[in-house]
């Protein structure tokens, strides 16, 4: 009888794994106690049933939820038709088959916390998508539960974690509620558009009925390389979102922006704060004239700020900037009855609400007043600058500011001498008030036809004390060394910084020229940092990182034709390095770069392309590139298939970041 007992409980252990031991027969000294036939039968019969899901073949999709159940639907766009996978801590597994998407998993005897896995096919291709449980309830497996696995594990190999020892879960457990937070925040417009807002995609209610969270699986495409997982929209492929795996506070965003919107945004702005909102400002045609519009782009879809124009006239180029508190100056130009002047709004994000629109730019009249530019600091003190009509093409540059304390802007005042004619105006400031100003000025008083440039600089800080002006082009412009009309000003934190400007050499060749400021000894002299073997470079962009170190985008053109993108990234101890394509001709011209770079210094770069067939038609797009830091460039993405038609109307890509990497970006249209 005792060969009988061991004989069957060896078995009876082999069967059930991993169950609890404590309702089996307790020996004493080898033997067995008396237990009769049937009540051993019972207990293991009950073992049996208890570890059902582990034997596969039946399904428990329509079990009720209980406090020892994992339960969940699996789903991508249609309800998945295969098997379900759960592997606890302890590395036993158990499946399940299901038609319906749906499944239940007996939590009892098992360790958590657990891994669950998806398997099916499509047009004969395997598909895999997996999801996380840190406890017994809901944990359903979608697209969005995979991205939140990856933001977890920091790695896209999640086969390799879910064949892994089975210790290796414990870290994805302990990250799982940050990297929710992650994917609740990277994709808060999309979830609150959906209705789904604060909704966890694990552990939230989910039905596989094309509403709600399902929907919103209907609608968008996740894919995931070794580096990089994106978001894009199943109709016409744009993106939605760009991250890395190991850092999802880096991500980039096109948040509740779409080509709609963009086909009527002239002139288009975009800030980010720094909690990671986004805002959007446009001007845009209402009732035949130009008004500017803002939109927060948190997916609530409405305009927050209109300004019409009283009397018919209209509104353009509008700026904004946030400060820590998330308050925002938005600044743009006026125009009525053939004169323009500057304006600008406040919004207080205590409130909820936007000032009244004010005059900053002074009563006189002016036929011209040229884009502003804005700096904030931490603090909310801000310096404007812009250029002015006075007559016979001359121009003058002002300034006002803002305090942030009485909540009023200062008087303005002229910048420029007076005498020579200033073509642009562009400001940098830092948080802590440090603030640079770069101007072009025309070799005379403006009356001189196209007469050569130099360029100029001041410091200035938020509390209104300005340096004295430097021409900071050391070779001094001329017919032969003409300075081109595009020009980028960047500050550190510390208050050192740099100026971009487009200069010809002695050959006719351009190049874009460099000048460095130091806080402590001023201007440094400026030199060329691209190649001179190419010319028709334009639209310079730079912007510093958290430690000093500095990046510049540009584009330029061959000798032999055709337009690309390249870089270049400054660093303090070495200098400017080398000039490094991101872009090349292959997809059509590259046009209108502009640049973000985080704390970091990891770098966004957008622009648009335009290829013309030999039939005259266009195909333009709206294209960006990440630069990390960590892992140097990486590959080309698709925003969007803009449709523009390339004559009448350009797309114009802008992009902004916060400290920590969380960027934004939005594209709109420049009419010609």
């Amino acid at each position: 009888m005792r060969f009988f007992y061991f004989y069957w409980f060896e078995n009876f252990k082999n069967t059930v794994g991993n169950l609890a031991l404590s309702a089996l027969p307790p020996f004493i000294d080898g033997v067995a106690m008396k237990v009769s036939l049937k009540a051993l039968t019972l207990i293991f019969a009950s073992a049996l049933i208890l570890n059902l899901g582990g034997c596969g073949g039946g399904s428990s999709n329509n079990a009720p939820a209980v406090a020892s159940n994992l339960t969940g639907v699996a789903a991508s766009g249609a309800p998945v038709s295969g098997r379900i996978f759960l592997k606890d801590a302890t590395g036993h597994e158990s499946f399940i088959d299901t038609t319906d998407g749906s499944y239940t998993f007996s939590t009892a005897g098992l360790t958590s916390p657990f891994m669950l896995k998806a398997q099916w096919s499509v047009n004969s291709q395997a598909q895999t998508l997996y999801s996380f449980a840190t406890k017994a309830g809901t944990a359903n497996i979608t697209p969005l539960t995979q991205l939140i696995v990856v933001a977890a594990a920091k790695t896209a190999s999640l086969d390799t974690i879910y064949a892994a020892p089975a210790q290796d879960f414990s870290s994805v457990a302990v990250a799982l509620p940050a990297a929710v937070a992650a994917v609740q925040t990277s994709l808060n417009p999309l979830l609150i558009s959906f209705g789904q807002a604060n909704v966890d995609p694990i552990t939230g209610a989910f039905v596989a009925n094309h509403t709600g969270m399902d929907a919103l699986l209907d609608s968008i495409t996740v894919n995931s390389s070794a580096t990089d997982i994106t978001v894009t929209k199943k109709l016409g492929g744009s993106l939605i979102l760009q991250t890395p795996v190991d850092n999802f506070a880096n991500a980039l965003a096109v948040p509740d922006w779409t080509t709609q919107d963009a086909a009527v945004a002239n002139e288009p702005d975009v800030a980010v704060s720094s909690s990671g909102l986004g805002l959007a400002a446009w001007s845009e045609s209402i009732n035949g004239h130009n008004a500017i519009r803002t939109r927060f782009l948190d997916g609530s879809g409405t305009s927050t700020f209109t300004m019409p124009v009283a009397g018919g006239g209209d509104s353009s180029s509008p700026r904004v900037v946030f400060d820590t508190l998330g308050n925002v100056i938005l600044v743009w130009v006026q125009y009525q009855n053939g004169l323009g002047t500057v304006w600008s709004s406040r919004y207080t994000a205590s409130a909820k609400t936007w000032g009244n629109a004010v005059q900053i730019s002074p009563a006189l009249p002016s036929l011209g007043v040229s884009r502003p530019s804005i700096g904030v600091d931490l603090a909310g003190n801000a310096v404007l600058v812009w250029s002015q009509f006075v007559a016979n093409n001359h121009y003058d540059a002002w300034s006002a500011r803002f305090d942030a304390t009485q909540k009023t802007w200062t008087a303005p005042s002229m910048i420029s001498d007076g005498t020579d004619s200033v073509h642009d105006c562009q400001i940098a400031v830092n948080a802590n008030g440090q603030g640079l100003v770069l101007m072009q000025l025309e070799q005379g008083d403006g009356s001189t036809s196209n007469a050569p440039v130099d360029v100029w600089a001041r410091t200035v800080t938020t509390a209104g004390v300005w340096g004295s002006a430097a021409r900071i082009n050391a070779v001094s412009g001329s017919n032969t060394y003409w300075i081109d009309a595009f020009e980028a000003i960047a500050i550190d934190a510390n208050g050192n910084g740099a100026a971009l400007f487009v200069q010809n050499n002695a050959a006719g060749i351009s190049a874009v020229h460099a000048a460095m400021y130091s806080a402590t000894t001023g201007w440094q002299a400026s030199g060329a940092i691209t190649n001179s073997t190419t010319s028709g470079f334009r639209f310079p962009q730079l912007a510093f990182d958290g430690v000093g170190n500095a990046f510049a985008a540009w584009r330029e053109e061959s000798v032999t034709g055709g337009r690309t993108g390249s870089a270049s990234r400054y660093q303090p101890s070495t200098g400017w390095g080398p000039t490094v394509q991101f872009a090349d001709n292959s997809l059509g011209d590259v046009e209108d770069p502009h640049l973000a770079v985080d704390a970091a210094g990891n770098a966004t770069v957008v622009w648009y392309q335009f290829l013309q067939t030999p039939t005259y038609s266009t195909t333009t797009t709206i294209n960006s590139i990440r630069y990390r830091i960590d892992t140097a460039w990486g590959t080309r993405q698709l925003v969007s298939a803009t449709g523009m038609d390339g004559v009448m109307s350009v797309p114009v890509p802008r992009i902004a970041s916060n400290a920590s990497g969380q960027t934004v970006m939005i594209w709109g249209i420049f009419s010609n």
